[in-house]
């Protein structure tokens, strides 16, 4: 009889212990989530978002719910994203919220870009030329002169490569020149330069990040530039010769950047 009650007490230590277990494995009772929103990027780029409390923190990407957190008051953190040189700042709404026990809490990042600078090609002669940078902010009201570039010997047109770098047809010269995307709101730094074989007109890339030359010289011609060779010694893939004109200007068709404000 002793040994039959000593072997019932082993099998309820037993079932105790797997009751324990699982309430251990379950949701914690005394714990919340936050529920938080992360907009206004394009689609495929990643928030930088700092969520903290106390000892604790972690980095937010995109929307999602952070479960099993201490309840307590947590900071929120939005900071800025760069895409092609262009930074998106984010807005936390609140700023820090408190996470009760049991009880979900929400909250919002909303990213958005300021308005885009325009950069304008002038010139009249080899010794009067210069592209000048009017701030995005200025344009709705009285546009204002940022950067000015007066060493582009001719300027045509102009685009930003992928990375956010300035890429100059200098016509008199016949090159193509780029200017560093990290330098272009300080001061103007020149990267790689392109030897043509006659005077550039237009620049554009494509959705591979080759940058394509219109020259004019000899009747004209069209010049892609591996996109993989852009930052050592640019190296041609093809050329369009035989035209009925000299080319003018270049678009690609769709365009190559569709940067639709979802997330």
């Amino acid at each position: 009889m002793v040994q039959l009650r000593s072997m019932v007490g082993v099998v309820l230590a037993a079932a105790a212990l797997v009751a324990l277990a699982g309430c251990g494995s379950a949701t914690p009772g005394g714990t919340g989530s936050l529920a938080l929103s992360v907009k206004g990027l394009p689609s495929g780029v990643d928030g930088n978002v700092q969520v903290g409390f106390g000892a604790f923190t972690t980095t937010v990407t995109t929307s999602t719910t952070l479960a099993h957190l201490t309840p307590g008051t947590y900071t929120i953190d939005a900071r800025a994203v760069t895409l092609r040189g262009n930074a998106f700042h984010g807005s936390a709404t609140p700023s820090s919220v408190t996470v009760t026990a049991g009880g979900p809490a929400t909250a919002s990042v909303t990213y958005a870009r300021p308005p885009s600078d325009l950069w304008v090609s002038e010139a009249s002669s080899a010794t009067s030329s210069e592209v000048a940078e009017y701030g995005g902010a200025s344009l709705a009201a009285t546009p204002s002169v940022g950067q000015t570039l007066t060493n582009v010997d001719g300027p045509g047109g102009a685009a930003f490569d992928a990375q956010g770098n300035l890429w100059i047809a200098a016509s008199n010269a016949s090159t193509v020149v780029e200017y560093l995307a990290s330098s272009l709101a300080t001061s103007p730094t020149v990267g790689s330069t392109i030897t043509t074989a006659g005077s550039p007109l237009a620049v554009a890339f494509d959705a591979a990040g080759n940058l394509w030359v219109a020259t004019r010289n000899g009747g004209g011609a069209v010049t892609a530039y591996a996109a993989s060779s852009l930052a050592g010694t640019p190296s041609v893939t093809t050329s369009l010769t035989g035209l009925s004109y000299p080319p003018q200007r270049l678009a690609f068709d769709p365009p190559p950047y569709t940067l639709p404000l979802s997330h």
